[in-house]
């Protein structure tokens, strides 16, 4: 006998809603750090080596403190 699954549209809801959320704040980070990078007169390559350094420590760090309990 199958058991049947029951979702709980509300927890999926705030679950999305969460996503949702954080994939704005993400876009916004990437779109104005740059500018404000620029205020302090770095060159383009710099600030792009910034950015780059960041989403690596990201990648690393983010599975690590997900993880911590």
């Amino acid at each position: 006998m199958e058991e049947k699954i029951v979702f709980n549209k509300k927890k999926i809801f705030i679950l999305g809603f969460g996503f949702f959320g954080i994939s704005i704040i993400w876009a916004m980070y990437n779109a104005y750090v740059p500018i404000f990078l620029k205020y302090f007169k770095l060159s383009s390559f710099v600030v792009g080596i910034i950015m780059t350094v960041d989403n690596i420590f990201s990648i690393l760090l983010l599975p690590y403190f997900g993880g911590i309990k």
